[in-house]
């Protein structure tokens, strides 16, 4: 999965549950897109626990994780379950626009980019 359809898929999950739950294989993914959201500093990434289930010939072992919002300002600043409803939704909203923000791309070491640089040079 790309990481542009990750982050839509996101967005999506944070919009309407303000969580977003994965399992361990994508953690790098996840790890990416909440960096190039800008996201990495505000959201928390905790692990939920491990599935270790063996039945017969089908073995499904597996961490599942989850990131989710920090809410700890709306709890400070609300005098009651309104305000912190109307803040919560916010963060909500904002962490879902952010995310689809995410393009997907990788960003390009130095050595591409002076490379890219110098041949736009030449052609003029």
């Amino acid at each position: 999965m790309s990481r542009e359809a990750l982050a839509k898929r996101m967005a999506r999950a944070f919009k309407a549950l303000g969580f977003f739950i994965f399992e361990a294989d994508e953690l790098p993914d996840v790890k990416e897109v909440l960096e190039e959201a800008k996201l990495h500093e505000t959201l928390r990434v905790v692990k939920l626990g491990d599935v270790d289930l063996r039945i017969k010939n089908l073995e499904f072992v597996t961490s599942y994780y989850m990131v989710t919002l920090d809410l700890e300002s709306c709890l400070n600043s609300c005098k009651d379950d309104e305000c912190l409803k109307a803040c919560a939704e916010e963060k909500k909203e904002a962490v879902a626009r952010a995310l689809l923000e995410v393009k997907g791309q990788k960003p390009q070491d130095l050595s591409s980019l002076l490379k890219r640089l110098r041949e736009g040079s030449r052609g003029q």
